[in-house]
C-alpha cells in the first residue's frame, strides 16, 4: 500500500489553512523513479485497477463550498512554434477523466464543518492505454487530484489543491523470434559484419543476447587471410519521440532523439582468419529511464538498437581502424511481471 500525505497550502494572514488532505494509493508493488511514484501494472489478462482513499481533515469550521476529486489520464506534448509572442504550444489529449464529490458537512452556506471526511474511489485501467512516460517534449501521465473549493466575495477559488501521480505500465506478452539480423560492411576493408538479436520485441529491463558475426575478408582484397580485430564496441538504444500539436498538420511533427542506453560491449573478442561470431549480453534500461513504444494522436515513441564496432586488420595500426555501425529497429514493451526483470 502506498500512502502519501500531502500538506500544501497558501498562507492566509500568516496562518496555515486548518485543512489537510491524504491521497492513499492502494498497491502492493514498489515505487519507481525519483518521485517514488506508486506502480500499477496491467495486462490484457489482468487489467490494472486503481484504488485510492481520499481523507480530508478539517480542524475547525472553515470557509468552503465543495471538495472535488478527479482522476485524469492524458497525453501532453510541447511543440516549438514560430508565432508572435508564442514560443511553445502545449497540447493535452485526455483519454480518461473521472470526477467525484467528497461528501462533506455544510452547516451553513459557504462553510465546511470541522471533521474528518473520507471517500474510496476505483478506476479500471484499460490495458490498451499507453504506459506512463516522462519527457520535456511529450509525456503520458496518470494522476488523482483533490481541489478544496471556497467562495470569495466575488468568485469561487481553489483554496487547496493536491495531486498524486501514479506510474502505470501496461504489459504485453513478449513473443519469441523470429531472429532479427542486420548486416553492415566495413567499406574500405571488404569485410562484412552481422549483428543479431533473438527478437525485435524487447522488454524493459530485459537482458538481451547481442550476437556479433564477422565474415572473413574477401579473397580478392588486400586483407585476405588476415584476422579482423575489434578495438572497441558499444551498444546504444536511441529513443525517438515524434511530437505533434493540435491544429498542426501531421507532417509538422517535431522529432527528439535521446540516447537512453550507451554501454561499452566489453568482451574478449575472438581472433580467426576464417571469421567468427560472439555473443554479449546487454541489459536494457527499465522505467523511467526508457519508455515503451507508444502510438497516440499527438505522441509517438519508437526505439532503435545501435551497435558500433571499431575494426582493423591484423597488419594495420590502430589509427587505421574503421567504424562499422549496425542499426536494428526494435519495439520496447513492458513485459508481464517477471521477478527476473526486477520491476
Amino acid at each position: 500500500m502506498f500512502k502519501n500525505l500531502l500538506k500544501k497550502s497558501e498562507p492566509v494572514a500568516e496562518k496555515a489553512l486548518p485543512i489537510r488532505c491524504t491521497i492513499e494509493i492502494h498497491t502492493d508493488q514498489r515505487t519507481v523513479g525519483s518521485k517514488n511514484l506508486p506502480l500499477l501494472t496491467g495486462s490484457p489478462e489482468r487489467p490494472a485497477k486503481l484504488g485510492a482513499s481520499i481523507t480530508l481533515e478539517v480542524d475547525e469550521d472553515h470557509s468552503g463550498k465543495e471538495v472535488n476529486i478527479e482522476f485524469k489520464a492524458l497525453t501532453t506534448t510541447v511543440i516549438r512554434v514560430s508565432m508572435a509572442n508564442i514560443q511553445f504550444l502545449t497540447t493535452e489529449e485526455p483519454f480518461k477523466i473521472n470526477r467525484w464529490k467528497l461528501p462533506v458537512t455544510i452547516p451553513k452556506r459557504g462553510i465546511i464543518a470541522k471533521g474528518t471526511y473520507t471517500k474510496y474511489i476505483e478506476v479500471a485501467l484499460d490495458p490498451t492505454w499507453p504506459s506512463s512516460c516522462t519527457h520535456p517534449g511529450g509525456w503520458v501521465k496518470y494522476a488523482v487530484s483533490v481541489q478544496y473549493r471556497s467562495q470569495g466575495r466575488m468568485n469561487e477559488y481553489t483554496a487547496l489543491e493536491e495531486e498524486q501521480e501514479i506510474c502505470v505500465l501496461n504489459s504485453v506478452p513478449v513473443p519469441t523470434g523470429p531472429v532479427l539480423t542486420v548486416e553492415s560492411v566495413v567499406k574500405h576493408k571488404s569485410l562484412t559484419g552481422q549483428v543479431a538479436i533473438p527478437s525485435a520485441t524487447i522488454a524493459l529491463g530485459e537482458v538481451v543476447p547481442v550476437t556479433v558475426r564477422l565474415l572473413p575478408f574477401l579473397e580478392n582484397s588486400k586483407y585476405a587471410g588476415q584476422e579482423a580485430i575489434i578495438l572497441w564496441a558499444s551498444c546504444k538504444v536511441k529513443e525517438t519521440r515524434v511530437i505533434r500539436g493540435r491544429g498542426f498538420d501531421a507532417s509538422e511533427g517535431q522529432d527528439t532523439v535521446d540516447t537512453v542506453l550507451n554501454t561499452p560491449m566489453n568482451a574478449h573478442w575472438p581472433l580467426s582468419k576464417g571469421g567468427w561470431e560472439h555473443t554479449v549480453h546487454v541489459t536494457m534500461p527499465s522505467y523511467p529511464a526508457m519508455a515503451v513504444d507508444t502510438t497516440t494522436k499527438f505522441l509517438d515513441i519508437t526505439h532503435q538498437l545501435v551497435v558500433t564496432l571499431k575494426v582493423k586488420a591484423s597488419t594495420e595500426i590502430d589509427i587505421q581502424a574503421e567504424e562499422c555501425t549496425f542499426k536494428l529497429p526494435i519495439k520496447v514493451v513492458a513485459a508481464h511481471i517477471d521477478p527476473v526483470l526486477k520491476w
